[in-house]
């Protein structure tokens, strides 16, 4: 985390239940069309440009059998994007276990979390409240162990991946936010190291 933007641009994964629009999110940041995404089986790493800043982005698949694959991509990575599907009811509950199992992880602890609420332009959507009372993210946060672990940086918004609207924007100005968010977190990381080398 310390070296994120010194030695290699930040990697975030990206991560959710299969259909929740992962891909669409990507490719709505890159400008491609998303008439042509399909079901995510290869992950390559896409490398990012958002205004001055520059990122790499695992997409990875959602379906049950390959979630057990994620973890192998936790390792190095600074920042978990998680896609929910808002307009669908019947799986909100699974997506919730998924975040959970995610928030609980050890080698995640010390990551960003952005959590999308994607096709919010569906007229079935739910509402980000209607979600947040359903999800009850507090709830399934682990106990804190430290100060850092009290300032958990975790952000939900409202999207929709293949809107022109303001919907839209929010993706890339979540991107954003992700990439300060890393930065203050490896500036608290220097801050800490040094405190500790003047006490020794």
């Amino acid at each position: 985390m310390g070296n994120a933007f010194k030695k290699r641009p930040p990697v975030v994964i990206i991560l959710g239940i299969d259909d929740s629009g992962k891909t669409s999110v990507l490719y709505s940041l890159q400008k491609k069309n998303i008439d042509t995404v399909q079901p995510t089986v290869h992950s390559p790493l896409e490398n990012l440009k958002i205004n001055k800043y520059k990122m790499m982005a695992w997409d990875l698949g959602g379906k049950d059998k390959v979630r057990n694959l994620w973890r192998h991509y936790f390792v190095g990575s600074d920042a978990v994007l998680f896609v929910i599907d808002s307009s669908n009811r019947d799986r909100l509950m699974e997506s919730k276990q998924e975040l959970a199992k995610l928030l609980n992880e050890p080698l995640l602890k010390d990551v960003v979390f952005m959590i999308f609420l994607n096709k919010c332009d569906l007229p079935n959507a739910m509402t980000q409240q209607e979600i947040e009372d359903q999800l009850q993210i507090e709830s399934i946060l682990p106990p804190p162990q430290n100060a850092s672990d009290l300032n958990r940086r975790i952000k939900i918004v409202t999207t929709s991946a293949i809107s022109t609207n303001q919907n839209n924007s929010n993706i890339q100005d979540s991107f954003i936010w992700i990439i300060d968010q890393i930065k203050d977190r490896k500036k608290n990381f220097k801050k800490q190291l040094n405190r500790q080398q003047s006490v020794q």
